[in-house]
């Protein structure tokens, strides 16, 4: 299991969308660990390491690779699912990744937008 990295967005509330906004925007900017697939109520996730609450899919957003070193998980394309970490960026963007324990070339360079930072544990 892969538990991704996800921020908490737009969960303000908004006087021009109705039932806008979850918990009057008290996790937004947070960072979480998507602990579950979504279910009827949203997805679960642990908020600063200590509880786990049921957050709507549409306040969370992927925490995309930054630097080196990073582990990561293919969210789409053909590889989606896979586990990797991240080598130096390339000036376009894009991510050469490789896998935990294999030395050598990168074993594919993938859009970050594509990539979500994850706790492979």
């Amino acid at each position: 299991m892969k538990r991704i990295w996800a921020y908490v967005r737009n969960s303000g509330t908004n006087p021009f969308e109705e039932g806008g906004g979850y918990a009057r925007g008290v996790y937004e900017g947070e960072r979480v660990l998507i602990l579950s697939g979504e279910t009827e109520g949203g997805i679960e996730v642990n908020v600063k390491q200590q509880r786990s609450i049921i957050i709507p899919s549409r306040f969370l957003f992927p925490q995309i690779p930054t630097s080196r070193g990073q582990d990561v998980v293919v969210i789409s394309g053909d590889n989606a699912g896979e586990l990797y970490f991240t080598r130096k960026p390339n000036r376009d963007g894009t991510f050469p990744l490789g896998r935990r324990g294999h030395k050598g070339s990168p074993v594919c360079t993938i859009e970050s937008s594509r990539l979500a930072r994850c706790d492979p544990k």
